[in-house]
Parts: C-alpha cells; structure tokens; sequence
C-alpha cells in the first residue's frame, strides 16, 4: 500500500504491532459502507484482485472496476479471427458478467490496448475520474511490471492518490504466474516470509493472495 508517512514501516512488524491480521481486509474495521475500486489496464485485469473484491462485496461493500482499456486487443482479435470492435464488445460484456459475479460493476474509459499513455492530459482526466467515485480503498497494478500498460494504469492511479490529497487507501497486486511479469522477484525476504498481500495497512504490498 502506498500510505501516509506514519505508515511506511516495518510490514510485518507494524500489522502485528497494531494487532492485524495478515487476512485483514483494509478499512473495515470503520463499521461503514465503503466504496472499493480497482483500477487494471485491461478489462479483465480486475481478476488479479478477484478474491478481494469478493470478500469486500460479501460483507456488503461497494465495488467498481475499472478499466482504461477497452478490450481492443489486437493480437486477441487476429487470433480469433475477428474485427477489433466485435472483439472488444464481446470481451467487454464476459468482464461485465464476470465481475457481476462477485457483486462488481466495471467501468471502461477511453485509452488503447498497448498504446496507453501517461502525460499531463492523462493525469488529469483521470484524477476526476477517481475523485468522482469517492473511494475508501482503491487496488490497482503493480508498478514494476513488464507489461507497459499495467505500469501505465499504476503510475496514474498512483498519482491520483496524491492529487487527491491521499484521502483514500491505495494497494498494489501483483500479476499471478508467468515468466515475464514476477514481480515477487524483487521481495525482499522478509517480505516474502511474512506473505502479505492481504491488507496490511503499511509498506508497499506484494500482491493479491486472497481465495
């Protein structure tokens, strides 16, 4: 998690210092209604953070995700053989449907699949987006992936938690399997004993661990 000053310690130390659970759930322990939004590149980035999103959701909480993109993969649509609009709707219906699952609502903006940019224009735009929907707790990629849309869509959900004066709480999850996206390469081991990713409100977290 990216936090207030207060909160940037030990990751371990600091959760079993408050008394937290490695399993806790970020701002629950407020006892109120809280909106919840996930920020992924993709529209089916959401599934990264699937298992927390669902457990917010089963106690009664809000959920949004969004995604920058709209399904418009070109590999995607070559493969199946398809134009790139009939692709994208037909991928953003299944995310719909797929988040409705776990009690979510998807929302897509306007960037392009492996073309998504990060310039003033862009900060902007989204920094009203986000502030439109409130958030308590927003999740979004981690930032050193290898996919340079993932790093795009943390690098602005990053800075719309400072524009927004970090009113909110903001995670990162790592993208699951794979040989190019590890970003568990770069844990340290302290890290990597204490198998955070649950929300522990301090650090950086290290990924989406939740089933």
């Amino acid at each position: 998690m990216a936090g207030s000053g207060s909160r940037r310690k030990s990751l371990c130390g600091a959760a079993i210092a408050k008394g937290h659970s490695v399993d806790t759930l970020p701002e629950v322990e407020r006892k109120k209604k809280l909106k919840v939004v996930f920020v992924g590149a993709h529209v089916d980035d959401w599934v990264d953070c699937g298992g927390t999103i669902a457990r917010y959701t089963a106690l009664g909480h809000e959920a949004l995700c969004i995604s920058f993109t709209p399904g418009d993969s070109r590999s995607m649509a070559d493969m199946n053989h398809m134009p790139i609009e009939e692709l994208a709707a037909a991928r953003r219906d299944q995310a719909a449907k797929g988040a409705a699952i776990i009690g979510a609502r998807l929302k897509f903006l306007d960037q392009n699949n492996q073309r998504m940019h990060v310039d003033p224009d862009a900060y902007d735009a989204f920094n009203k987006t986000l502030a439109a929907e409130q958030p308590d707790v927003v999740f979004t990629m981690w930032p050193l992936e290898f996919h340079p849309d993932h790093r795009a869509a943390a690098n602005l959900a990053f800075n719309a938690w400072l524009q927004n004066g970090m009113k909110f709480q903001l995670y990162f999850c790592e993208t699951p399997g794979g040989t190019e996206m590890q970003p568990q390469q770069i844990y340290s081991q302290q890290a990597r004993g204490c198998r955070i990713g649950r929300g522990l409100e301090t650090g950086i977290l290290p990924g989406e661990r939740v089933h």
